[in-house]
């Protein structure tokens, strides 16, 4: 539930932001909904059943056990950059295979290593990812100002 209500917050509503990726609804694209096989959403409600199955096809709600900030970082990263590039940035955090899967190896090495420190780590790849997806495509340079402030409000409340 928090995971899924963190997103809703920082998705919103409905809206086209100009990226080319068309209307979101409540960030779910519907390329994002047709590459999971999910109903477009016409309510909050929709929107938190579609984060939920998505979590659970990828395996991202195995992290959310612990009330911490891991699971929202990595299912965060996620949505804006793709589940593989999050999830491996998972598994390089905590020194497993990184083949964007997340299997019983992965979740191991995360019972075993301190959950904030990892946060930080896939944190600190997401920065450097959204600078790559800057350069390579600086049109994207209009999105800076907001993905900083979400990164920054996952740090402080890391901190």
């Amino acid at each position: 539930d928090k995971v899924i209500q963190w997103i809703m917050r920082e998705e919103g509503g409905v809206a086209d932001v100009g990226d080319g990726m068309g209307i979101t609804r409540y960030g779910q694209t519907s390329e994002w909904l047709e590459r999971w096989g999910l109903p477009a959403p016409h309510s909050h409600e929709d929107a938190y059943i579609n984060y939920a199955r998505w979590l659970e096809h990828t395996h991202l709600d195995t992290l959310c056990d612990a009330d911490d900030m891991l699971p929202i970082v990595v299912a965060d990263f996620a949505i804006h950059a793709g589940e593989r590039p999050a999830i491996k940035a998972l598994q390089e955090a905590v020194g497993v295979t990184a083949d964007g899967i997340i299997g019983p190896k992965t979740l191991e090495a995360v019972d075993n290593a301190d959950r904030n420190v990892i946060a930080h780590l896939v944190l600190a790849t997401r920065i450097e990812h959204g600078g790559a997806v800057i350069r390579n495509n600086p049109q994207r340079a209009i999105y800076a100002k907001g993905w900083a402030a979400r990164w920054a409000r996952q740090l402080r409340y890391l901190a």
